[in-house]
């Protein structure tokens, strides 16, 4: 499997052992934990494009190029884990087995300046979306003091976060979708590193858009 999926799964299963750990009492069921698992989780393509930034060895390239699919057109993935969603057109994707890292996609520009990334992970839900998204926002202005976000509503459990935040001096944008059904929390991330048009990608709001439980 592609090694920045466990890179991405031991960050979240690291989190998810201490909620879950009984005899460590000042971190079991300590919502702070799960907020950071959340955090963790959608800023999943974050994370990905920053091992991706050191050089990576050779065969870590060939195990993504070769276990990855290349997107030839437009393709609406239906996963496994009840969703589905558009692949863009030149975007290769790799699917996991765990829900926590569902799925990631990619596509760079040629000389490697511009990315654009899609996660989707799911955990359990713990307390409501409007419970969760004032710390979630307060998370990631702490982590980047250039955050800006607008967050929008299509209904109770399911909502946005529109943000724009720096990384070495380029301007990045991104959108988060937090929908959550049956006691799960899906949350998809789509994120430009850099691009030319200064704008959020069409392509990748349209994968926003797609994106639905079946």
């Amino acid at each position: 499997m592609n090694p920045l999926i466990f890179l991405y799964l031991f960050f979240a299963g690291t989190l998810i052992s201490l909620y879950t750990n009984k005899r460590l009492v000042k971190f079991y069921k300590n919502k702070w934990i799960m907020y950071g698992f959340v955090l963790f989780s959608g800023l999943a393509a974050n994370q990905l494009y920053d091992y991706y930034k050191s050089t990576p060895s050779e065969p870590e390239k060939v195990s993504f190029e070769t276990q990855s699919i290349l997107a030839d057109n437009d393709t609406l993935y239906e996963s496994t884990h009840g969703y589905v969603i558009l692949i863009p057109k030149g975007y290769r994707y790799l699917a996991a087995v765990d829900p926590t890292a569902s799925i990631y996609a990619e596509k760079k520009s040629d000389d490697k300046k511009n990315s654009n990334t899609i996660t989707v992970s799911i955990i359990k839900a713990k307390g409501s979306l409007n419970e969760m998204m004032p710390d979630l926002t307060k998370k990631l202005k702490e982590k980047y003091s250039s955050f800006n976000y607008l967050e929008t509503t299509n209904h109770s459990q399911d909502k946005l976060l529109r943000f724009t935040f720096k990384l070495n001096e380029d301007k990045n944008y991104g959108v988060m979708r937090f929908v959550v059904k049956d006691g799960l929390l899906y949350n998809l991330t789509a994120i430009a590193k850099n691009p030319p048009t200064d704008s959020f990608p069409e392509e990748l709001e349209s994968t926003i858009q797609s994106f639905r439980l079946k």
